[in-house]
């Protein structure tokens, strides 16, 4: 009798493991969306709340978590994330020096994939804003457990060539491919703007567009171009934000502050400075900023920031073509008081 009630409770624990191996997996219905807009563009999509946002320049990404994108940064390392969603959407425009067809262009793209070792699925025809585009979705292992598919989609239009992306990690591509259906039909390409003959390509434009990252937001003319450059030894993160004119910057440096305030860091730095015509104080970001004004060369106007916040300094340096100051400055002091941190 012992015997038979130790063997029923052997393939009852038996039965339940069965079960609860076989169990489905669940995944969350994403039912809060935002909507991404460049009011400069007109570009514009709907995306998932509160996902990750870096807006660089021409790419526009939005990852399920910082952890995520960081691990499509590096998809080899051997994260196992089982309860998270690892997934980002993209969305990317290009003006290339030599147009290919868009068919080109994917032709190109999908062949350095397999090359690479890719599976790449058929590719179709659709429609995104009124655009005929290329559609195709391709899927590899980086690792043992590192499976990542990828849908893409390729359009051209007024000479841009824009692709969106669809990316996720292992068994969680198929279902929150909804995500790139939702991506497809809410997208707004931009539209061409009509410019004015007479204006001057090298000043400021009064319509300023945005530069995001998990640093820092700022707002900055639209006709100019927001660049990271690379850093180097204890430097965090560089922005430079540069226009027609190489002369006129506005360049955003982070550096660890080591538990300096602000007073002593200026203090540390203002002789490093030459022709210097004048110091003063104001608020950026809601800390204290200590600046001074110079001159490096003839007819450079420059100054120069330094604050520190949740310890880190931030050094900022403006530089304007003097003898147009009145059109450089205001542009760039709103430029530096639109800096929002963290």
């Amino acid at each position: 009798m012992k015997m038979r009630l130790t063997i029923s409770m052997l393939l009852l624990a038996g039965a339940l493991l069965v079960l609860s191996c076989s169990k489905k997996k669940e995944y969350p219905l994403i039912t809060e969306w935002d909507k991404y807009s460049d009011q400069f563009s007109g570009l514009s999509f709907v995306h998932p709340r509160g996902w990750h946002l870096n807006a660089d320049g021409n790419r526009v990404t939005l990852a399920s978590s910082l952890e995520a994108a960081e691990r499509f940064v590096d998809p080899r390392a051997d994260d196992q994330r089982e309860d998270d969603i690892d997934a980002q959407i993209t969305v990317f425009r290009e003006r290339p020096d030599s147009l290919q067809s868009v068919d080109e262009i994917v032709d190109s793209y999908t062949k350095d994939r397999k090359s690479e070792g890719f599976n790449v699925k058929p590719t179709e025809t659709i429609i995104i804003d009124s655009t005929e585009a290329r559609k195709f979705t391709y899927y590899g292992n980086y690792t043992q457990q590192n499976k990542v598919s990828t849908t893409r989609v390729y359009a051209i239009r007024d000479s841009v060539v824009y692709y969106l992306e669809y990316a996720a990690f292992n068994d969680y591509f198929e279902p929150y491919s909804y995500l790139m259906d939702s991506l497809i039909s809410s997208i707004r390409l931009p539209r061409p703007k009509v410019k004015s003959a007479a204006a001057d390509p090298s000043l400021p434009s009064t319509t300023f567009t945005d530069f995001s990252n998990s640093y820092l937001r700022i707002s900055y003319p639209d006709n100019f171009e927001a660049a990271t450059p690379s850093v180097k030894g204890e430097m965090k993160f560089s922005l430079e934000i540069k226009g027609y004119r190489q002369d006129c910057t506005v360049r955003i440096d982070i550096l660890p502050a080591k538990g300096l305030a602000v007073e002593k860091v200026f203090e540390q730095n203002q002789g490093k400075f030459s022709r210097v015509s004048g110091k003063g104080e104001t608020t950026i970001a809601g800390a204290k900023a200590l600046f001074l004004n110079y001159s490096p060369a003839k007819d450079i106007g420059s100054r120069a920031y330094f604050l520190v916040k949740n310890d880190q300094v931030y050094r900022i340096i403006m530089n304007f073509y003097a003898p147009k100051r009145a059109d450089f400055l205001p542009a760039f002091e709103k430029t530096v008081g639109s800096l929002k941190i963290g």
